[in-house]
């Protein structure tokens, strides 16, 4: 009772035992069950962004692998917020750089070699067909540019 003879529903909260204190410590209860419940569904839908966050740019730099393993060299990474796939991205577009370099350079070996492989076969054939054609140009000397080459 308080100071006018009536209880007061604090006053009797604070009696264990009470139907108030059963009243109160069910609300409590409840409410705490509710936040909880509250805070796992945050999480759960936090976890679940952070998973995509995380999971899409190395998605997006799997698919990019792929096609830079069929030899297309334009290929562009993604960068992110992460330092560590931002670290994976850089070495992916270094590795497609040079690549792509090496197939350049593999190009050009391919035509230079082509052309010097042309050029004496070339001599050889001119050299071969002025002796059949012209009577007397079966010389030792042309003959000789013949093994030369």
């Amino acid at each position: 009772m308080n100071d006018d003879g009536r209880n007061s529903f604090f006053d009797n909260m604070l009696k264990i035992g009470t139907p108030e204190c059963a009243v109160f410590a069910g609300a409590l209860a409840m409410a705490l069950g509710l936040l909880l419940l509250l805070a796992i569904v945050v999480l759960v839908l936090a976890a679940i962004l952070l998973s995509r966050a995380i999971s899409k740019p190395i998605e997006d730099m799997s698919r990019g692998a792929m096609r830079l393993g069929k030899a297309d060299y334009s290929v562009e990474f993604p960068e992110s917020s992460l330092r560590e796939i931002d670290t994976l991205s850089d070495s992916l577009e270094y590795a497609a750089g040079e690549l792509e370099r090496t197939e350049y350079m593999r190009r050009e070996l391919v035509s230079n070699v082509g052309h010097d492989l042309r050029t004496p076969l070339t001599m050889i054939r001119g050299y071969a067909e002025v002796m059949r054609d012209i009577p007397g140009e079966v010389k030792p000397w042309n003959m000789q540019v013949i093994i030369d080459e």
